[in-house]
């Protein structure tokens, strides 16, 4: 399966551009060579590539702020829908979001710290959450969404992600990375 991943080692910008665009908000920036959040709920999405239907994302958290709530996007789009798994405080928390609205899928306590991987993965109707490659909770079933693109998501501004990494990134016999600096493989 091919893969995308971007380490966000470039110039600051607001909102992150390239192979990104905004999905929710006023998107998130690379401050530091990390992405966070800008002002209330944002996310961005990777919207330079495509993606099949089976995708996983996954973030490595550089640091933490209160109330630490940031994470992933599958099977998102540009008008703010699709599945998140997001850190708060001592809990993960799996969602549907449409039009910027959340509905819980699921929450389990889950103990996250900096240096830590959080990966959603989705194939079919069947959501899985992992931190450090081991699953969290039970698989859940949603059929809400059937494709879309991946990406990032913040709830505050001061949690830090470093490292984006995603799968399922549709294979292509010429693939633009529009900004340099991130990696495609096949």
């Amino acid at each position: 399966m091919a893969t995308y991943s971007d380490n966000f080692n470039r110039a600051d910008e607001a909102p992150i551009a390239g192979d990104w665009a905004t999905s929710l908000g006023i998107g998130i920036r690379i401050e530091g060579n990390e992405v966070r959040g800008r002002l209330g709920s944002c996310a961005s999405v990777v919207n330079a590539q495509t993606f099949n239907d089976t995708q996983s994302a996954q973030v490595t958290f550089a640091s933490f702020g209160a109330p630490q709530e940031a994470g992933v996007i599958v099977r998102g789009d540009l008008s703010g829908n699709g599945y998140i798994l997001y850190k708060q405080s001592g809990n993960l928390r799996l969602r549907k979001i449409t039009a910027g609205s959340e509905t819980s899928l699921t929450s389990t306590a889950a103990t996250i710290v900096a240096g830590d991987t959080l990966r959603l993965e989705v194939s079919g109707t069947t959501l899985k959450a992992f931190v450090n490659s081991t699953q969290i909770g039970s698989d859940i079933t949603d059929s809400t969404y059937s494709s879309g693109k991946v990406g990032v998501i913040f709830k505050e501004t001061s949690t830090r992600i470093d490292n984006f990494t995603a799968e399922g990134l549709v294979a292509a016999t010429a693939i633009t990375d529009v900004d340099g600096d991130d990696t495609v493989v096949d």
